[in-house]
């Protein structure tokens, strides 16, 4: 009771008190979203697509120099096997077929005739349990306020539009997995033809241009801060190591110089299957790594 007398007449004391969680918990898409989600509005969340928060059933296709048909790879596949096109090994004989039409990528871009990524995401949920990633349930917190996914972004390899992709979350939302959507602008797709954020053209590998859009982001995120004198947290998740690496090799001196000192960047690295590395967390620091 008095907490809630406290609530009420708080703009008359000149108090600022979070409103009173209605449930411990609730259930959003099958994941049991703590109360806490929704008392964590300063927490920016940005995210990669395939096999971080679904693992989709698009393919791409490698061509053989001696014709016959195209090798279809998953993307976790790909992830693999772009170190051993064309070199001595069982991939030597295939080759990348570079038309954004017919070629190896058709399907991670636009198409005139129907949306691919919708279809995908479709035929992905309709074919497997297995389809939500490492990240998903951080994804589905995330956005379980609207507070929450206005500071959410995806950032990922693909091609599409952001609209084409806005398409596939508001499936998502309709299938009842997602609470709310993260805002039309907040979907990069890296690799897009012409794409330009803030200005920057995005240029280079699928590692630098991922780092572009985080540099242009965070650099906004600095000003919200010091304009609202208060310190906010950005997290990025990607299964890829080189974009994990490159974004913690490329953020690092960024931070130790001083760039952002209102933000605190936490890099997470969620592959499962990588030879080398396993999944790790690592937080930004201004003395270093």
């Amino acid at each position: 009771m008095l907490r809630r007398l406290l609530f009420l007449f708080a703009p008359l004391l000149g108090l600022a008190l979070a409103e009173p969680c209605q449930a411990a918990e609730r259930r959003v898409g099958g994941v049991l979203v703590p109360a806490y989600a929704a008392r964590q509005p300063l927490r920016h969340a940005s995210f990669d697509w395939d096999d971080n928060l679904v693992v989709m059933s698009t393919r791409m296709f490698l061509r053989s120099k001696h014709g016959g048909p195209e090798l279809a790879l998953s993307t976790a596949e790909w992830a693999h096997a772009k170190y051993l096109v064309g070199k001595p090994g069982e991939l030597q004989d295939h080759f990348l077929d570079p038309d954004k039409k017919t070629g190896s990528f058709r399907n991670m871009g636009d198409n005139a005739s129907h949306n691919v990524f919708l279809h995908d995401l479709k035929r992905t949920l309709e074919g497997s349990n297995d389809w939500r990633g490492p990240s998903w349930r951080a994804f589905v917190e995330q956005t379980s306020t609207p507070a929450g996914a206005r500071r959410t972004t995806v950032i990922t390899a693909r091609e599409h539009l952001g609209s084409t992709m806005y398409e596939g979350l508001r499936f998502l939302q309709a299938q009842g997995e997602i609470a709310h959507l993260p805002p039309l602008r907040n979907l990069y797709a890296v690799n897009r033809p012409g794409a330009v954020v803030g200005g920057r053209p995005l240029v280079g590998t699928t590692p630098e241009r991922k780092l572009i859009v985080q540099r242009v982001l965070l650099d906004e995120l600095q000003l919200e801060a010091q304009a609202n004198g208060r310190t906010l947290k950005w997290h990025f998740s990607d299964d890829d190591w080189e974009n994990y690496a490159a974004t913690r090799d490329g953020l690092a001196p960024d931070v130790k110089s001083g760039r952002w000192p209102d933000l605190r960047i936490k890099l997470h690295f969620t592959g499962l299957d990588h030879p080398l590395h396993q999944p790790q967390a690592l937080t930004l620091l201004p003395s270093g790594l």
